[in-house]
């Protein structure tokens, strides 16, 4: 079943448990908004429900929805943005800026954006996430096999680059404003080492893959516990 088809389907409730990778602070909200205190260095543990089959569908939900800030618990990107439309550094070191040389407009009229992975940014399994899953999630991303809406900002990429296991460098053919938001969405991050020989293997039954569950791994704060 296609990405298309998956985003469509509601009246389904799933219940997640989520399971917190750092260690939780003093004062913890609990359900009820009230103040449960745990000991320091207690891990938070949330159970959320939504109307969504899987994460790979509220991963494309809008930025400010609450099905989006599921997502963004479990997941993260090289950048993420919060509800004021605000870029923040998450896996990456810093945002690309032209004031920071990280963005560079070409004497071509073409744009240059480099992104630099912090050096413990890590998936849930301990695996490092590197440049790689990068270009393996744009790949993901503009197969029409699959059947998933392909963002049109893409027709502006000439190409990614991957240099070194920790630097993206991604030409772009024309400006695009968008362009640290777009390369810096969790939306195109994939574990290459997780999915990769599916994809190679068997495009037809991809969207459909475990991993969209209960086999999720993703590289955000909080990662599935039980899905």
């Amino acid at each position: 079943m296609g990405r298309s088809k998956h985003i469509c389907m509601s009246g389904l409730i799933l219940a997640i448990v989520l399971a917190g990778c750092a260690p939780a602070g003093p004062g913890v909200t609990s359900g009820t908004g009230s103040q449960a205190q745990e000991p320091t260095g207690a891990k938070k543990r949330i159970v959320a429900g939504f109307l969504k089959p899987d994460l790979l569908a509220i991963s494309a939900l809008p930025v400010d929805s609450e099905g989006r800030h599921i997502a963004q618990m479990v997941h993260a990107g090289f950048a993420q943005e919060d509800d004021a439309g605000r870029l923040h550094p998450q896996l990456a070191e810093a945002i690309p800026t032209l004031e920071n040389g990280l963005w560079k407009l070409l004497p071509d009229g073409r744009m240059e954006t480099t992104w630099t992975i912090k050096e413990n940014a890590r998936w849930h399994d301990g695996t490092p996430v590197t440049a790689a899953d990068l270009r393996f999630g744009a790949t993901v991303q503009q197969d029409r096999a699959l059947g998933i809406r392909i963002s049109p900002g893409w027709a502006a990429v000439e190409g990614i680059e991957a240099p070194d296991p920790r630097t993206v460098i991604v030409t772009w053919g024309q400006p695009n404003i968008e362009a640290d938001v777009m390369v810096g969405s969790s939306d195109q991050l994939l574990p290459r080492h997780l999915l990769e020989q599916a994809y190679t293997n068997d495009k037809a039954t991809f969207m459909d893959h475990p991993y969209w569950t209960d086999e999720f791994v993703g590289a955000g704060p909080f990662k599935l516990r039980e899905y």
